[in-house]
């Protein structure tokens, strides 16, 4: 019975987010104004990138927003800016944290798809092109840490010039 019930949230959470009040939103999560992007949905946003550790906050948490004054540009277009007020529901997802050497620009965009493949987010905070070539600490979201590694190594098989080190949870 557990697992009907299980199965029975989980599509009823999936549905409930499929048609939000904002597709693409910027939350900003604290004081010093880090923020992610996300879905919102009265009131309440689902965090669709990764957030910094130090933030608290986690890939896929559910939390309390209030809509603000301010819009944003994202690429070309307007979207709205919330405020995250609470974590209203943890997704339990950790991140992991790891140093990183990329050997072009190009291979950022295909770490990405390797993490959005299991499911997952990267982030790179601050990542420029003068950064190639040059060890950057490195963020991503992943059920644990095998899964990461696999991740990772996915990566850096295809990848022979890239380099991975350090990997932990944060």
């Amino acid at each position: 019975m557990n697992f009907i019930k299980n199965i029975s949230d989980y599509l009823k959470f999936k549905f409930y987010w499929k048609f939000p009040d904002a597709v693409l939103a910027a939350i900003i999560l604290d004081q010093e104004e880090n923020q992610v992007y996300g879905r919102v949905k009265k009131g309440y946003a689902i965090l669709e990138s990764l957030p910094l550790p130090k933030t608290g906050y986690r890939y896929k948490d559910i939390v309390k927003v209030s809509k603000t004054d301010k819009v944003q540009f994202y690429r070309e277009d307007k979207i709205q800016e919330f405020k995250s007020q609470k974590i209203y529901r943890k997704s339990n997802i950790p991140t992991f944290v790891f140093g990183l050497k990329l050997s072009e620009y190009q291979d950022y965009f295909q770490l990405q798809e390797k993490f959005r493949e299991f499911g997952h987010k990267i982030l790179i905070p601050d990542f420029k092109a003068d950064k190639i070539g040059k060890w950057i600490t490195s963020y991503g979201s992943s059920d644990n840490l095998k899964q990461v590694k696999e991740i990772l190594k996915k990566f850096t098989d295809s990848n022979k010039n890239c380099k991975i080190r350090n990997i932990e949870k944060a």
